[in-house]
């Protein structure tokens, strides 16, 4: 699996992207180096693009953890962009256990209806 993310501070946006296969090591590492990353802000937003990840390999321990895994501020839109089936499944999981976080997480299959929810005109 590769994860990798991008910060654009300008934009106050951070990018997250995935391919091949996610596993529960990926996910807590991803959101451990972005937990201490100084250059993300509670008030940024967050758009993961998960489609092209092609095997999910992740306990819902992880997919708990990383929600509740305060990288974000509260109500912050964060979406997720996915393209299979089972990825959503898993996104709609971490979206739950995020709105109980007092996160705002919604899940998507098409990138451009993402981007505009991000700006708040979805």
């Amino acid at each position: 699996m590769g994860v990798a993310y991008s910060v654009d501070g300008e934009r106050r946006m951070v990018c997250t992207r995935g391919w091949g296969v996610l596993t529960t090591d990926d996910l807590r590492g991803l959101y451990r180096v972005m937990r201490t990353d100084p250059r993300i802000r509670p008030g940024f937003r967050q758009l993961a693009d998960w489609r092209d990840i092609t095997t999910m390999s992740v306990d819902q321990f992880a997919v708990r953890e990383a929600a509740q895994t305060h990288v974000f501020g509260d109500q912050m839109r964060r979406a997720i962009v996915v393209a299979s089936d089972v990825a959503y499944g898993l996104a709609r999981m971490f979206a739950s256990y995020s709105d109980a976080a007092g996160q705002d997480v919604e899940v998507f299959r098409d990138m451009a209806t993402a981007q505009l929810w991000l700006e708040g005109a979805g």
